[in-house]
């Protein structure tokens, strides 16, 4: 049964996803990132129609480390903006990393509960193994992991998809 209009983290809630081998490796540039900032920007503290997702559930279940369960999901359309947004939110969550110890403020607990939620909407742990909770084709699934969403320098000599995904970490506010 379609869901609508569901909020992101009601989306990826009990869910790891994973982008198959088929799909086309990450392709947007400059006008389709700029676009969905400019969708994101629309919605400041309301609601938005920020695009279309299509997901199909496997069989494969799996367990955190906290026994959260989550059932995998294929993504089958939508897959350049579900990379795109966690990119996002993998830069968020640097950057609250850079506000410092905030312990002696009033907006500690509100940073280090959105750091929390944050992280669990890009990383998962099994079994004690940090995983991201999208995995990408098996040619960008390990750029992704270490470099895009990790903190690994990336080295000089890329594939063209994995340049593009590196660009898109680049936040740039819609005009």
């Amino acid at each position: 049964m379609p869901r609508e209009h569901e909020s992101l983290t009601k989306v990826m809630d009990e869910k790891s996803f994973t982008i198959a081998d088929y799909q086309r490796p990450y392709a947007w540039g400059g006008k389709q990132l700029d676009d969905l900032w400019g969708d994101l920007d629309l919605m400041g503290s309301g609601e938005h129609y920020a695009g279309t997702l299509v997901l199909r559930r496997t069989d494969i279940q799996k367990v955190t480390s906290a026994g959260e369960s989550l059932w995998e999901h294929e993504v089958v359309d939508g897959q350049q903006r579900l990379t795109t947004i966690t990119i996002l939110l993998s830069r968020l969550l640097r950057v609250l990393h850079t506000l410092g110890d905030l312990a002696d403020t009033d907006l500690a607990e509100g940073v280090d509960e959105a750091k929390r939620q944050i992280r669990s909407l890009i990383r998962i742990n099994l079994g004690g193994v940090t995983e991201p909770r999208l995995k990408l084709g098996v040619d960008l699934a390990s750029f992704w992991r270490d470099h895009v969403i990790g903190d690994m320098p990336a080295p000089s000599k890329r594939l063209a998809a994995e340049q593009r995904l590196l660009d898109a970490r680049v936040l740039r506010p819609a005009h």
